[in-house]
């Protein structure tokens, strides 16, 4: 009897803690929200609006438990409910997800059969990298046990995993050191690398791990990694918050939670702090960001920096000097910058939007600052890491099939933005890129003594190493008088004009074009660069070719041949013209270049001058005049010396 009565008992207290932290039920709720007041007050209903994803300019879709919708009705906000009960529907799809799984190993194990136990992986993606056991995520185990094999196939590269503070629930905080000496602290630049504040957001920490497996198995071969690794100590945290995600793991052994803070218990029922509210840079600056509440999904905690999660990353952070950082999170295709707290623009604004422009080139994501792209928040560690420590922070927002989305889109999801996290490990150093190429004469060629002006641009955060540089042509009137130059440590940000000499022969016929090529060596990792120049000056256009990545393409007679991806951001302002079909590039009010189909449809090619359509995209000839411009139609063609001086932010 006494043995029944124990049991009894501790049955009644483990139901009653399940239910003290079920929570309400989520639905995901569509509200308009074409004010910012509406937001205001959507945000002391205790929703966390970064979790929302806007559709059109003023919908948005967003999870809210039952209370947060009674809080809605109150404040008299409209609303419509798009699904009901979203932790049953994510545990659906995670069960099916995990009897995916289970038939992909069964064939795997045949020897009929080659097919990969990831149904959505691609050749490319690192062949360590697996689907877990949480609808296809990771469980906290399978994090660590990663790690630790990290460190066992690489034991050069990584660290052994360290834990940098342990939780209220007695769970390790992990980290790891990728770099070519990872147990000793070289004076390399450094960055740090973080996933899941929130503990529903494991697409954040699979992206982190893909990057993280990406770098170490490509380290023999490819020449990026090798660099990156050698010359960076690149810090990473994939979980900072174990305990919520101990937490939805008991709830949902198959995946599918939805609890989100970390597992303070505050008292009267109320479990539970938002980590990324609780850094101390204005913590509590408003009710709006972060909540008083010990009972909202934004509760703040009872005081800055209260909870182990946020005084592990502070102390890791102020035992290094980092330069830059990435605070992951899911979902919302969207990459942030600080701040979010109120509408400031972040120091070093310009660096800010050219990072984002260049990593939201890679894949589409929307961009902008927390405050204005709707994660209204206070208390952050993208805005502490910036003003108190200057680094700079890109945060993703990965994904945006939810939380716990299907099978086919886990694998897609870390592979598109790999490049985000690359751009930024070369961020925490130098990267010295080509921005463009120029004649000294400010003209075309001319016959005997010429020089190429290369502009090169340090855009990382670390002075850069001597760079070689390589000068050649394959051109029998060519003659290199500079065939290497060694150019000096450009310090960060520094822009830099190097010139080359060579000589064009008498005998070089009128029409001619010659292509020069400029090879850049940067501790080791190559970079390539072409301009094309003619003698009478018909043809003046630049390839670029970064790393097996192709901005611009050159078709055999030497014209430049960019479609509507590669014309994305390299085209000024004011350039219009048609592709093969009639259809219209213009370029919008804030320099970006936009299809529309229609804008042009009332022009004639024969208007353009010497623009020449091909099919699959245009092919832009230089004009006989620096700028040719019409103003009775409004078309501008813009000459190639001028395409060069933009082609390149």
């Amino acid at each position: 009897m006494k043995s029944i009565a124990i049991t009894i008992i501790s049955i009644w207290v483990i139901g009653v803690f399940f239910l003290a932290n079920a929570g309400d039920k989520y639905s995901l709720v569509s509200i308009g929200v074409g004010d910012t007041g509406t937001r205001h007050k959507i945000a002391l209903c205790g929703a966390p609006l970064e979790d929302g994803r806007q559709v059109g300019k003023d919908k948005l879709e967003i999870p809210l438990t039952d209370n947060e919708i009674s809080c809605l009705q109150q404040k008299g906000i409209p609303y419509s409910i798009i699904s009901y009960d979203l932790e049953s529907l994510n545990r659906a799809t995670c069960e099916k997800n995990n009897r995916k799984i289970d038939s992909l190993r069964l064939r795997a194990m045949s020897p009929m059969t080659t097919n990969s136990v990831n149904a959505s992986a691609q050749q490319g993606d690192p062949i360590n990298m697996k689907y877990g056991s949480l609808g296809g995520y990771y469980s906290f185990n399978e994090i660590t046990a990663d790690l630790d094999l990290m460190r066992s196939k690489y034991p050069k590269l990584i660290s052994v995993k360290k834990s940098i503070g342990t939780t209220s629930g007695g769970n390790p905080i992990w980290m790891v050191k990728i770099s070519d000496n990872p147990d000793i602290t070289e004076n390399e630049p450094a960055g740090v690398f973080d996933a899941c504040h929130h503990a529903r957001e494991p697409g954040a920490m699979a992206a982190l791990m893909y990057a993280m497996w990406y770098l170490l198995e490509n380290y023999g071969t490819n020449q990026e990694c090798k660099y990156l690794v050698d010359n960076r100590e690149l810090y990473f945290i994939p979980m900072v918050n174990p305990d919520g995600y101990v937490y939805n793991q008991s709830t949902n052994p198959s995946g599918g939670g939805m609890w989100r803070k970390n597992r303070r218990n505050s008292g009267g029922g109320n479990y539970g702090v938002d980590i990324n509210r609780n850094y101390p840079y204005q913590w509590g600056y408003d009710d709006f960001g972060s909540s008083p509440d010990p009972s909202s999904e934004n509760y703040r905690g009872p005081s800055a920096a209260s909870e182990p999660e946020a005084q592990s990353i502070i102390s890791l952070i102020n035992s290094h000097t980092i330069k830059v950082g990435a605070t992951t999170h899911s979902y919302g295709n969207l990459y942030l910058t600080a701040y979010g707290y109120d509408e400031f623009d972040p120091e070093q604004l310009d660096v800010h939007n050219e990072y984002l422009e260049y990593v939201s080139a890679l894949n589409e994501y929307s961009c902008g600052t927390a405050f204005l792209a709707n994660n209204v928040a206070n208390g952050r560690l993208q805005d502490w890491q910036l003003h108190e420590r200057g680094i700079i922070n890109i945060e993703p927002e990965i994904g945006s099939q939810g939380f716990w989305p299907s099978l086919e889109f886990i694998f897609p999801e870390c592979r598109e933005n790999l490049r985000c996290f690359l751009y930024l490990f070369w961020m925490a150093g130098a990267r010295v890129e080509h921005n463009r190429f120029s004649l000294a004469s400010g003209g075309n060629l001319a016959i005997g003594a010429n020089q190429l002006v290369m502009n090169l641009q340090n855009r990382g955060q670390s002075a850069s190493e001597p760079l070689a540089l390589t000068f050649s042509a394959s051109d029998p009137y060519i003659t290199i008088t500079d065939a290497t130059i060694a150019v000096g440590s450009l310090s960060s940000r520094e822009i830099r004009n190097v010139s080359m000499r060579f000589n064009l022969a008498s005998t070089c016929p009128a029409g001619h074009t010659v292509k020069l090529t400029v090879s850049q060596n940067q501790g080791g990792f190559q970079r390539t660069a072409s301009a094309l120049f003619s003698l009478n000056g018909n043809y003046n256009f630049l390839s670029f070719k970064n790393n097996g990545e192709t901005k611009t393409y050159l078709n055999g007679d030497g014209q430049l041949f960019m479609n509507q991806n590669a014309l994305k951001q390299t085209v000024p302002q004011g350039l219009l013209f048609h592709d093969s079909n009639g259809k219209g590039f213009g370029v919008c009010a804030d320099g970006f270049l936009q299809f529309t189909g229609s804008l042009f449809n009332e022009y004639q090619y024969e208007q353009m001058n010497n623009a020449q359509i091909t099919t699959g995209g245009l092919i832009i000839r230089n004009a006989n005049n620096p700028i040719m411009a019409s103003s009775d139609i409004g078309n501008m063609l813009i000459s190639g010396e001028k395409i060069i001086q933009t082609l390149f932010h």
